[in-house]
């Protein structure tokens, strides 16, 4: 990447091009594996061009380019929690400017204060309003607990566990109406289903995603007794869709975000979510303002998938990056669950776009 932006010089001098000097950003720096005698081959690649300034020449071995103009500016996360620390021979070339993490007192007290202010306003029952506050230590306790297992890489560089997964796990929890929530099991049971989206979801590995989901359900018998973790534990699903034909149609027509009327409802099982789901698809199906019918084969995997894509775009600055083989569905998916929460969907292909210019052209178009 770095050698993408350099222009020979002279001899074996190399610098950014038209004489210029560049700065160059580099994120996660600490992040390359460690092996087993405790190195970092990247990191020690990087200390060469910093401290020597100079890069090996991978196309004569042996030989090396001089590198010159180019500043160093890096980032990465504190180290603790599956995160390594930088090797002191690279450090010490960096002035280091520290951002402290939120300590766990001051995130219970702020998630606290929004549970505590959301029961009040919901007027929830005294049952519901102590389990509900009570959940915010539960939830910390898992959030200390997965950044010791949930390790980060150059492959699963998005194996992280940050404060965004609690404010995304809240702004779930908070999205139904508490007149549905009566009881403990009932909360307990929208909290466990939001943590798993906010901390399963993005783990690609079976291996991680097992361990966060045992963790959780662990915690959740720690709290609740062992009966109401056998309840909870059964597959549940929460769907949020727009709450009517007409303010689908609307919706489509307007593009405004919060035109629909948006119902967030518990779907007790497998066969109430695979109804719903099925009646958007039939609904979008004889939709004459849709252009592509879609041909979906919903068993469970893709009923599961659609809501959790569902979860994602219906969130506040929801966003996702979907990841597999092509013809796998995941357009498909997409458009079905855009449909559901009355978004208007828009489908880029990059062969299309040549260049910045006409993306920016595209989005004008769009946006308006």
């Amino acid at each position: 990447c770095i050698e993408s932006i350099l222009e020979r010089r002279q001899g074996r001098t190399y610098g950014p091009a038209g004489g210029r000097a560049c700065s160059v950003l580099i994120t996660d720096v600490s992040m390359p594996h460690v092996n087993r005698h405790g190195h970092q081959a990247t990191a020690e690649m990087l200390r060469e061009l910093v401290e020597d300034r100079v890069l090996a020449n991978f196309q004569k071995p042996g030989e090396w380019k001089f590198v010159r103009g180019l500043d160093y500016l890096a980032t990465m996360a504190t180290p603790g929690g599956g995160r390594p620390d930088l090797p002191p021979r690279l450090k010490r070339h960096f002035t280091l400017v520290y951002v402290p993490r939120v300590v766990r007192v001051d995130l219970e007290s702020i998630f606290g204060s929004i549970m505590r202010q959301y029961a009040a306003q919901e007027k929830a029952t005294p049952e519901v309003t102590k389990v509900a506050n009570a959940s915010v230590s539960v939830t910390m306790k898992i959030f200390e607990q997965l950044m010791h297992i949930i390790q980060p890489t150059s492959v699963k560089f998005h194996h992280t566990v940050s404060v965004r997964d609690i404010s995304r796990l809240y702004a779930g929890v908070i999205r139904l109406h508490w007149d549905e929530i009566t009881t403990r099991e009932s909360f307990v049971r929208l909290w466990k289903h939001e943590a798993e989206r906010a901390f399963t979801d993005k783990l690609v590995e079976a291996t991680d995603a097992q361990a966060a989901l045992q963790i959780i359900n662990l915690n959740v018998s720690e709290w609740c007794g062992a009966k109401i973790a056998r309840e909870v534990s059964k597959p549940t699903y929460f769907c949020c869709r727009a709450g009517s034909d007409e303010d689908i149609s609307f919706e489509q027509e307007t593009g405004d975000a919060d035109a629909p009327t948006r119902i967030y409802e518990h779907c007790p099982g497998l066969d109430a979510a695979h109804e719903v789901v099925d009646r958007y698809l039939q609904r979008h199906n004889d939709d004459p303002a849709t252009s592509d019918r879609l041909r979906l084969a919903l068993f469970e995997y893709a009923v599961a998938h659609v809501l959790k894509i569902l979860h994602v775009i219906t969130l506040a600055r929801g966003h996702a990056l979907l990841l597999g083989a092509s013809s796998t569905g995941k357009s498909s998916l997409t458009r079905l669950a855009t449909y559901m929460a009355g978004h208007f969907f828009i489908q880029l292909s990059p062969g299309l776009l040549p260049g910045r210019p006409a993306f920016v052209e595209l989005l004008k178009s769009t946006v308006r």
